[in-house]
């Protein structure tokens, strides 16, 4: 046979390869279009559906434009990520039937019950530094009176691979509601980002099990707390491990502390650093450990926060078991609480203006004590920010370092940017607090929150994270999506290499020309 018929030969047998590889990966992902008041098909935006379907497609994106849209339960199975994004001028999709009007404005629901795993919620706009509390495209509000189960986002036992972004929730004070709550167990990769939660009678998040988890550039306040219904900001049962909590602001949080254990349970591994956690009638962190109340706490790491104006009875760091944690360059500062004794192993923290009012006249000085029980403490006699008082709300005012501190320990790579992406030490000095010393950075680009670098996705936190099924790389892809993507088909006989991406026309478009190709060798013969 010649050398054009081995040729034609090998090709086909290429083609019978990759028809069947192609074959048995999904179809090619699709868009579609949700409007309030419409009464189409989703194809576009004039023949939009009037809300999200009760089966969603896998691997599909789902545009929302403004409106309101009630309560949704996402429960469709399998493993291909379904995204759910709001409709912008910028991020729209199609532009058949388009009007700007859909883009302006919130798209609004009373809560979401998410029930399988994999999914993207992503409001697009709003949150984070510069637009804390505003612009979010997502919001979830509900002001019916609620039972002690009731929650803004609650997920079922096992869900994981979950973003929510740019996302506004609240409540009313009247009524008893979690924010995010996770209670039955097996909750994983769960990321919460560019969040605006606020106004809850309950917790901000109520975890059971969870893992490998992220909460970043959000704010958390105002949730009320009784004697009969305890709050806290985020409340842990059982085993929650791994979690990173960072660049968020905690504004008046009540209840037992800002971060707690309760019936049991135990935080291993949390990394809490670069937040802002102010006027809490609460401690930042209480882990008890006594009678039916058995909480643990081990290998904490928190760094780099700033804490004020704490009103508690413990305005420290009170882990009455645990080992391995550690507080290191946190700002302490103008807190009004009976004492400041810090767990674990710390050192290299500021301490400033912080007073024991309840049971002393004058006020007693909490400073000597603090700045004894460490080896490199810093102290500072007034505010250490450009124009904040540690008091009034810190979303509207500059938080910013007035000038360098001492220089603080020098920690992990991962610690190394604040919720401005200036990265600590550029100046040769570690500054202490949330926010490191110098102009302000550009804000890590919130469409791209990945991978182990500045922000992270829902499936990286912990080793390994960003192989599980449902989570996103960096172009917002499931991993498990790109897995083929740019491959080389080849067969004995054929140097032909087509890199095939799937679904794409460019790839079928080269596979039709493969094909015609080796018809047409084979129509000639040799």
């Amino acid at each position: 046979m010649s050398q054009r018929g081995l040729l034609g030969q090998g090709c086909v047998s290429v083609l019978v390869v990759v028809v069947a590889a192609l074959g048995a990966r999904p179809a090619l992902a699709a868009d579609h279009y949700v409007r309030a008041g419409a009464s189409g098909n989703g194809a576009d935006w004039t023949n939009a559906l009037p809300s999200l379907p009760p089966t969603l497609v896998r691997g599909d994106t789902y545009f929302v434009a403004a409106g309101s849209y009630g309560a949704y339960a996402f429960n469709t199975p399998g493993s291909a990520t379904i995204t759910i994004k709001r409709a912008t001028a910028s991020d729209h999709g199609t532009g058949a039937g388009w009007q700007a009007a859909y883009g302006t404005g919130v798209a609004s629901f009373t809560g979401i019950s998410i029930e399988a795993s994999n999914l993207v919620f992503d409001g697009q706009t709003g949150g984070g530094p510069g637009s804390w509390k505003t612009g979010h495209g997502f919001e979830i509000y509900d002001s019916s009176a609620g039972s002690g189960g009731s929650a803004l986002v609650s997920l079922a036992a096992g869900v994981g691979n979950v973003t929510l972004r740019h996302l506004h929730a609240h409540a009313t004070l009247d009524t008893k509601t979690a924010g995010v709550k996770g209670t039955l167990g097996g909750n994983h990769h769960i990321a919460v980002s560019y969040c605006y939660f606020h106004t809850l009678f309950g917790v901000h998040f109520h975890m059971n099990g969870w893992t490998d988890s992220l909460i970043e550039y959000s704010y958390f306040a105002e949730n009320k707390s009784t004697a009969e219904w305890h709050s806290e900001g985020i409340s842990y049962i059982g085993t929650v491990a791994d979690l990173t909590i960072r660049y968020n602001i905690w504004y008046d949080i009540e209840g037992t502390a800002i971060f707690a254990g309760v019936n049991n349970g135990l935080a291993k591994r949390w990394k809490i650093y670069g937040n802002l956690l102010s006027l809490a009638d609460c401690p930042p962190i209480a882990v008890y450990h006594g009678g039916t109340n058995l909480n643990g706490m081990e290998d904490l790491a928190f760094h780099n926060n700033t804490i004020t104006r704490i009103s508690a009875s413990q305005g420290g760091i009170y882990i009455e078991a645990g080992s391995g944690n550690q507080a290191k360059n946190n700002i302490w500062f103008t807190n009004r609480s009976n004492t400041l004794a810090i767990a674990g192993d710390h050192d290299y923290n500021w301490f400033g203006d912080n007073l024991r009012i309840d049971g002393c006249s004058p006020p007693c000085d909490l400073d000597p004590a603090a700045l004894a029980a460490e080896a490199h403490a810093e102290h500072g006699t007034a505010s250490p920010f450009v124009a904040w008082d540690g008091v009034t709300d810190p979303a509207s005012a500059d938080h910013h370092l007035k000038a360098p501190t001492m220089a603080g320990a020098s920690l992990a790579a991962e610690f190394s940017k604040d919720m401005f992406g200036n990265t600590r030490g550029a100046d040769g000095v570690w500054d202490r607090g949330a926010v490191e010393y110098g102009p302000l950075a550009p804000q890590p680009d919130a469409s791209a929150l990945q991978d182990g670098g500045a922000s992270r996705e829902a499936g990286s936190p912990g080793d390994g994270a960003g192989k599980q099924d449902g989570a996103l790389s960096r172009d917002g892809k499931p991993v498990s999506d790109r897995a083929g993507e740019g491959g080389r088909a080849a067969s004995d006989g054929c140097s032909c290499s087509v890199p095939v991406r799937e679904g794409s026309p460019a790839g079928l478009l080269a596979l039709f020309l493969l094909v015609g190709l080796a018809l047409g060798l084979r129509a000639r013969g040799p």
